[in-house]
């Protein structure tokens, strides 16, 4: 009762690192109240567990809320990425392109003006997929082996749209504008190592 009147009304933002006990804390709390109680979060995030999360306390809360709205525009990526991504995942099987029934794809659409890269006054494709190619002889493609091609030719592919040159909007693209993903500390560590030696600089952010 106390939380319910010094907090009357309650967004919890990125909801889908949601686990267990804080679902129920905050049901026990909002669950039965009249107070506004609204949780944003993308489930297929909870997938992963990322930060604690836990994909089951998300549809459970899905389940028992008594409306659902979803997140029809998108003002960060440029229109041709999210066309992309619209395009991949509508294509799926949607009873298992994110392991469970209960969560489906819903495409979006880009409304923010955001600039694209171009290069040689080109805009360049926003989506580009690389398959690893394994020699005949392998059956699969060792993990060390596949850290290394992929390492290398992300340096590679900076080096190039840096030396292009590859503009952002109506500049230059800079070391800056560029962000790499990686699912490990060790493939975050090996692509570092790469790019210092083609002389990119670069610093590791670990969350």
């Amino acid at each position: 009762e106390r939380v319910r009147q010094d907090y009357w009304a309650v967004l919890v933002d990125e909801f889908q690192d949601t686990d267990p006990v804080q679902y129920r804390i905050f049901s026990s709390i909002y669950g039965q109240s009249d107070c506004p109680f609204f949780m944003v979060g993308d489930p297929k995030q909870a997938i992963y567990s990322f930060r604690g999360a836990d994909v089951f306390a998300y549809l459970k809360a899905r389940e028992h809320a008594k409306g659902q709205y979803a997140l029809a525009e998108n003002f960060r990526s440029v229109g041709g990425l999210v066309n992309a991504v619209n395009k991949i995942f509508s294509s799926l099987d949607q009873s298992n392109t994110f392991l469970f029934d209960e969560i489906h794809f819903s495409p979006t659409i880009a409304v923010g003006k955001k600039p694209e890269v171009k290069e040689n006054n080109k805009r360049i494709p926003p989506l580009v997929i690389w398959p690893i190619l394994r020699k005949k002889s392998q059956k699969s493609i060792p993990k060390y082996y596949a850290t290394d091609i992929c390492a290398e030719a992300v340096g590679a592919e900076v080096v190039r749209i840096l030396s292009t040159p590859g503009t952002l909007g109506d500049r230059l693209v800079q070391p800056s504008d560029i962000a790499i993903l990686v699912r490990t500390h060790h493939e975050g560590a090996f692509i570092e190592t790469v790019l210092k030696r083609v002389r990119v600089p670069a610093i590791r952010y670990i969350q």
